[in-house]
């Protein structure tokens, strides 16, 4: 659950946001964030904190999203766990990451369509192949994770949709 810095450096400067909140472990990301909402006039309350034990109280939020992060997360379970505390009934959770079993060629395509510089780019390859790919989750990782603590009461019709798309996976579920 969190808009990085480079989330927000994308928001159109119309853009009138209210009511979101973001999260993230780095101060260094929560401050570049905040700096990049102001500079397009986007009003959104980023924090400092751990996904594992965010801050906030039950049912605070009708949608909770996590991009790029989950496989770096310590206790994904715990993670899973107060993504679905914080959510209102009927609310919504998406995560948003590397696929475990991405191909070279999918991470390679993903690489050559984002626009990097031809230093970035290999550097980018390189860390997904050899390091990021290491940490990420199979889709039965995840199935198997959302089955356990406090999200097995939920039902499992509506509750996790799979979505795959090149390097990335797509979960959501509601909150019933």
């Amino acid at each position: 659950m969190r808009w990085t810095a480079r989330d927000t450096a994308g928001f159109p400067s119309a853009l009138a946001l209210s009511g979101i909140t973001g999260l993230d472990i780095s101060q260094t990301l929560v401050g570049m964030a905040r700096q990049n909402a102001r500079n397009v006039g986007a009003t959104v309350d980023f924090r400092l904190g751990n996904a594992s034990a965010m801050p906030f109280d039950g049912e605070s939020f009708d949608c909770a999203y996590c991009s790029a992060a989950f496989k770096n997360f310590s206790e994904p379970v715990k993670a899973l766990d107060e993504m679905h505390r914080v959510l209102r009934p009927g609310g919504e959770a998406v995560v948003v990451d590397l696929c475990k079993d991405a191909s070279l060629d999918d991470i390679d395509s993903y690489v050559k369509n984002s626009g990097r510089s031809r230093i970035d780019a290999w550097m980018t390859k390189w860390t997904f192949r050899h390091m990021l790919l290491k940490r990420a989750y199979t889709e039965n990782d995840f199935v198997r994770m959302a089955k356990a603590e406090s999200l097995r009461h939920v039902p499992r019709q509506g509750f996790f949709d799979w979505d795959r798309s090149a390097i990335c996976q797509d979960r959501s579920w509601n909150a019933q």
